[in-house]
């Protein structure tokens, strides 16, 4: 057998193999049962958010905190300002005092600080909840979030858990484009992580033991690094040997996507660069697989004008591989009641393989921006 196809058939195998195991750990994921017992003490928790810019959604994100369904007496709001230029301080100040909720605000320019890890070190400093619950000025908070975290805390006392979260979808094909490959970043994270093995986090939903954090001091080594507030945070806990979880509750964030294109080449290109400090060897190993696969697509379909042997065998790849994937972002969005469509996932299907290039030879570019900053890596 030609050489080529050789290749062509390990990845294929190899690909389908990793994500049809994925799939299998996913689906059989049942979500927690358990029902809040007015006799437990409930757990203190500090949200912390590190806002920059973001005068156009904060009020979103605060309204949605207001409403949840958790003691006022039992959650605080830390918000921490890294140098935001949209807002004058008594603009902040006035949207901050229009919400009955405990909220704190603090500028790092204050302090001398800036950028997002200074931001949340300082404000997990600043806390005095026993666990910080993390999430972004562009994200809408579900009324049932905090007793869901209290309800896997009291049952396991983990030091970190690890929730959903999922982009808000309108009707372009950027955002559909966004959401659908998001989501597929989303269900592998939990797939490994429900399996003992994580991965990956996300800061837009996330809490951990405020103690656990001050201990590890998770950004000692990389406050340098833009990005990767979450990612380095697992890592040093997974390090260690800390007890980590994924939310065995349906709660899910929702975020905002990038508006543009130019927005969306900058965040991968900032995803890009916190990946390449990453140690984690599964994940490395896993992301490998995963993008292998992908351009194995286009692998494939340049081996069909050449050789006539590989019809069967890519056929075999595509419609296997779709349907893998299918049941994959399915399992996940049912799971937690997210939209899906059939026709859409086809042309992100398509699409995504080619667009890998685009984000490959984008990252050729150094430079970046990211919330009004100019980084290089």
């Amino acid at each position: 057998m030609n050489l080529l196809v050789i290749i062509f058939s390990g990845i294929a195998i190899l690909y389908l193999i990793v994500t049809g195991w994925i799939t299998k750990k996913l689906s059989k994921f049942k979500f927690s049962k358990q029902k809040l017992n007015l006799e437990d003490e409930l757990t203190n928790f500090s949200l912390l958010v590190s806002f920059r810019n973001e005068a156009d959604r904060l009020p979103y994100l605060l309204q949605s905190i207001s409403e949840i369904d958790y003691s006022l007496d039992k959650f605080e709001i830390i918000l921490v300002d890294d140098h935001s230029s949209d807002m004058s301080r008594t603009e902040m100040n006035d949207l901050v005092n229009k919400f009955n909720v405990n909220i704190h605000l603090f500028h790092l320019s204050d302090v001398g600080l800036s950028t997002k890890k200074h931001a949340v070190k300082y404000g997990v400093n600043q806390a005095s909840g026993e666990y910080i619950l993390t999430t972004d000025a562009d994200c809408i908070l579900p009324i049932g979030i905090l007793k869901a975290h209290h309800l896997q805390i009291i049952d396991q006392q983990p030091d970190l858990i690890a929730g959903a979260v999922s982009f808000i979808k309108k009707n372009t094909f950027l955002s559909q484009f966004q959401y659908y490959d998001f989501m597929a970043i989303q269900a592998v994270s939990m797939s490994c992580m429900i399996q003992g093995q994580p991965i990956a986090n996300n800061a837009a939903h996330m809490s951990f033991k405020r103690s656990a954090f001050l201990e590890s001091d998770p950004y000692k080594k990389n406050l340098n690094i833009a990005s990767g507030d979450d990612v380095f945070l697992l890592e040093k806990f997974i390090q260690m040997k800390l007890k980590i979880r994924y939310l065995e509750f349906s709660e899910v964030v929702l975020s905002a996507s990038q508006e543009s294109f130019s927005a969306l080449i900058n965040q991968r290109k900032r995803w890009f660069l916190k990946s390449k400090h990453v140690k984690n060897r599964t994940a490395k190993r896993l992301g490998l697989i995963l993008f292998l696969g992908q351009l194995n697509m286009i692998f494939g379909f340049i081996l069909l004008f050449f050789l006539n042997q590989i019809e069967l065998i890519f056929s075999f790849y595509i419609i296997a591989k779709f349907v893998i994937d299918y049941r994959l972002l399915n399992e996940f969005s049912k799971k937690f009641h997210l939209g899906f469509c059939a026709k859409e996932l086809l042309l992100f299907y398509i699409v995504y393989p080619f667009s890998l290039f685009i984000f490959i030879f984008a990252v050729l570019n150094k430079d970046y921006s990211w919330k009004s900053r100019q980084f290089k890596f």
